[in-house]
């Protein structure tokens, strides 16, 4: 058997914790006793923590294929920065719960540079040929684990729904009462306003606009609001603001006749129906009235017989946009996504992006707009290509003479149009790149 590699930071370790949920309403000692154990073992093993080196983890779950940015930057810390011997984690459960492949994928790359992954609570050194058989059996039982309570919580929700009984967050307009839904004092009255505006002909567009005058909080609000009460901080991106497809979204929801959805269709019970989970607001005739109403405005487009970029893939989809930053370009005064409209093509001022923020239901703090340049064709053939930020370019903004595809990993194009601001304290755009090129195919 070859030597085993030296690593540059021999004697050197970080440790690292993970909770998989945070909350805000009791103490937690999760982190701290897993940062303890980690302490402890570090001297058994030879190691002592490097500071700087302590890895955090909270609210994130192991069993779930998503981006783990912070235990990234702890296996870099030992293959790519070679800071670093050892990653002190306090189980195999709190690395990962994906099963052997995501484990033992940590652990060959950190054994190429001469590293080691200590788990503290089972006394195991993954520069130990004995030991990593013993991770790989651990590491599928924590799976093995995660699946088993995933079973049991699907089932008992199943079981609820066949028995009426509802398990989540109360919807917009109702509050849960021992497992059934009753209508809300306060926003029950609220969504029986929007179906009566949307009924009578109003767009869901003002609709929103009129909520928002009023100063009424948007179903992500009250969303917010319960995640608080739970003990627990909302994700990023819950507006307090009404928007077209806050509206839209509301009317289409079958909760309002006091039904649930699941997988994307209606609960049916035994025999056939749908199932109630308590008293709705509306009656199942006056929810098909709204759903006929919404699809006799849905905008019905043809499909397009190219592969090039479509818009409209909610409405039937498939038109190619008519101007070339449709979908694209976004307002960063409030990141809704700009359009071209307001402004007839003949006029002297021309055509320009506008902030679709308004469009939304909303006001936007800084509008932003683009001049469109003559015409759709000009906007599609004055490109610039520019080194992208990665590849360490200067600035996506420059200008510059359109050019062919460059064999340059790393470079985009991007629009070169006239970039343009018609009031005092408008903001900038963030437009992404149109196309990467790298080497040399787009």
């Amino acid at each position: 058997m070859p030597p085993l590699r030296q690593h540059p930071a021999k004697g050197w370790a970080g440790a690292f914790d993970r909770t998989s949920l945070v909350r805000t309403d009791i103490h937690q000692d999760s982190s701290e006793n897993q940062q303890r154990l980690n302490r402890r073992a570090a001297p058994a093993y030879g190691l002592r923590i490097r500071p700087g080196y302590v890895f955090s983890e909270p609210g994130v779950p192991a069993s779930k294929p998503i981006p783990r940015r912070v235990i990234e930057r702890g296996i870099n810390a030992v293959v790519r920065d070679k800071a670093i011997e050892a990653l002190i984690f306090a189980s195999v459960d709190r690395c990962s719960r994906l099963g052997m492949r995501h484990v033992g994928e940590m652990l060959d790359a950190v054994d190429t540079v001469g590293g080691r992954i200590i788990f503290a609570r089972q006394n195991l050194d993954s520069s130990l040929p004995a030991h990593r058989a013993i991770i790989a059996f651990l590491a599928e039982q924590a799976r093995d684990e995660s699946n088993t309570l995933s079973w049991r919580i699907e089932t008992w929700r199943e079981g609820c729904r066949l028995k009426g009984k509802w398990t989540g967050r109360h919807p917009y307009g109702y509050l849960v009462i021992d497992g059934r839904l009753s209508p809300h004092p306060d926003e029950a009255p609220v969504v029986r306003r929007i179906v009566m505006w949307f009924l009578e002909g109003q767009p869901a567009r003002q609709i929103a606009i009129a909520l928002n005058e009023e100063g009424i909080l948007a179903p992500a609000a009250a969303k917010a609001a319960q995640i608080r009460a739970e003990g627990r901080e909302p994700t990023r991106g819950m507006s307090t603001w009404w928007s077209t497809q806050a509206v839209t979204r509301l009317l289409r929801n079958p909760v309002l006749v006091g039904w649930a959805r699941h997988n994307g269709r209606i609960v049916l019970g035994p025999d056939g129906e749908p199932v109630s989970f308590g008293e709705g607001i509306l009656m199942p005739g006056e929810h098909a009235r709204v759903l006929m109403e919404l699809e006799r405005r849905t905008a019905i487009v043809r499909q397009s017989p190219t592969k090039t970029r479509e818009v409209g893939r909610r409405t039937g989809g498939g038109r190619p946009p008519r101007y070339l930053l449709v979908g694209m370009a976004r307002c960063s005064g409030c990141t809704y996504a700009m359009s071209v409209n307001g402004i007839r093509s003949d006029d002297w001022r021309g055509l320009y992006y506008d902030c679709g923020g308004a469009g939304g239901g909303r006001t936007c703090p800084a509008a932003a707009s683009i001049k469109v340049g003559g015409s759709p064709r000009w906007s599609r053939t004055t490109l610039s290509l520019v080194p992208s930020p990665s590849a360490g370019g200067s600035s996506p903004c420059r200008k510059g003479k359109a050019s062919a595809p460059s064999s340059r990993p790393g470079w985009m194009l991007f629009a070169a149009g006239s970039w343009t601001s018609r009031k005092p304290g408008t903001s900038a755009v963030s437009l992404p790149p149109l196309m990467t090129w790298r080497g040399g195919t787009g």
